[in-house]
C-alpha cells in the first residue's frame, strides 16, 4: 500500500501528511508519494522476545517505567530497560506539568514554541519543533525533532528522530518543562 506523504520541494525532507510547512527550512510542503523501497514501515515489537537488559545506572531506588526506542528506519525494534513499567492495560492519554495538562486526540502530535503546534510552549528553551508523539498500534511514541536543548525521559537524554515508547507515570523533559505521562 503506498502511504501518501508531503515533501519539501526546497530541502527535500519527507513529512506525514499532517504536516503544512517544512520543519527545517519553513517552506510549503508539496504532496509526495513514495517509491516502495524508501517507505517507512515500524514493525510493532514483538512480545516474547526482548533484547537483554544494558547496564545503566539507577538514579532512584524507585522503579520507573521503562525506556523503549524504536529506530524510525530499522526493522527490527531494539529495547532498553531500566525498571519495570505499567501494564498495556493503562493507555497513555497526554502529559502534565507546570504549565497544564495535555491530552493527545488525533494520532500526530506536535509540541513546540511554534504557535503552529498542537502542543504549544511560550518557552525560549523549547524549540519550536521540539517533539512529536505518534500512536502506533495504539501505543503512543515520542520524537525529539533534533532540538537544540534535548527531550529527556527519565532523565535519560533520548536520540534525535528515534521513536521512543511511553509509558503512564514517565518523567519527560522538553529542555528545561518537566511534564508527566498520564
Amino acid at each position: 500500500m503506498s502511504m501518501q506523504e508531503l515533501k519539501c520541494p526546497e530541502c527535500g525532507k519527507v513529512y506525514h501528511q499532517n504536516f503544512v510547512l517544512c520543519m527545517k527550512c519553513g517552506t510549503r510542503l508539496k504532496a509526495y508519494t513514495a517509491p516502495p523501497a524508501q517507505q517507512r514501515v515500524i514493525p510493532s515489537e514483538p512480545r516474547a522476545q526482548s533484547a537483554p537488559p544494558q547496564a545503566q545506572p539507577v538514579p532512584s531506588p524507585q522503579k520507573q517505567a521503562p525506556v523503549s526506542r524504536v529506530a524510525v528506519n530499522q526493522s527490527a525494534a531494539t529495547g532498553n530497560s531500566t525498571g519495570t513499567g505499567t501494564s498495556a492495560a493503562t493507555p497513555v492519554t497526554g502529559i502534565s506539568g507546570a504549565r497544564g495538562s495535555f491530552t493527545f486526540n488525533g494520532d500526530i502530535i506536535t509540541l513546540g514554541r511554534s504557535r503552529s503546534s498542537q502542543i504549544f510552549i511560550d518557552n525560549n528553551a523549547i524549540g519550536r519543533y521540539h517533539a512529536l508523539f505518534e500512536k502506533v498500534n495504539g501505543e503512543w511514541f515520542i520524537t525529539d525533532k533534533e532540538s537544540k536543548n534535548f527531550t529527556y525521559i527519565n532523565g535519560q537524554k533520548i536520540g534525535a528522530n528515534t521513536r521512543y515508547r511511553l509509558t503512564k507515570g514517565m518523567k519527560v523533559k522538553f529542555a528545561n518543562e518537566e511534564y508527566t505521562v498520564v
